[in-house]
């Protein structure tokens, strides 16, 4: 999913309670796409955005006993403002809707108090 750009460590950090997650990405200034995309004016590809969200749901999914799920879709994706290189947080919310063998996840990515994008993220079980 991060192959070529370098996948961004995340730290997980503790926001809210129950099924609320929140986790921080960092973009490295350094990483060889941030020179064209755009040059003089380095941001975060929306495409990086949206796999950061992935990954953390998939961590609020890994850390109970339910089994595995695979990314079925992506909805709502809303692209809200330009991200800068450097540190991006993303909240998980609640799970939305689970109909035994189907779960949604509302996520949010910010950077600096601004929200970046927001998108909902459709696992089936796998």
């Amino acid at each position: 999913m991060f192959s070529g750009f370098g996948a961004p460590p995340a730290i997980e950090i503790h926001a809210g309670t129950g099924r609320e997650s929140a986790f921080r990405f960092f973009f490295d200034p350094l990483n060889p796409v941030f020179p064209d995309h755009f040059p003089d004016y380095p941001v975060i590809p929306g495409s990086l955005l949206l796999a950061c969200m992935q990954r953390a749901a998939e961590w609020c999914e890994s850390s109970t006993t339910r089994p595995a799920w695979q990314l079925t879709g992506i909805r709502n994706a809303r692209f809200i403002r330009f991200g800068r290189p450097g540190w991006v947080d993303v909240e998980v919310g609640s799970c939305i809707c689970r109909n035994g063998d189907v779960a949604h996840f509302s996520c949010l990515a910010i950077q600096e108090g601004e929200a970046l994008a927001s998108a909902v993220l459709c696992y089936e079980k796998a």
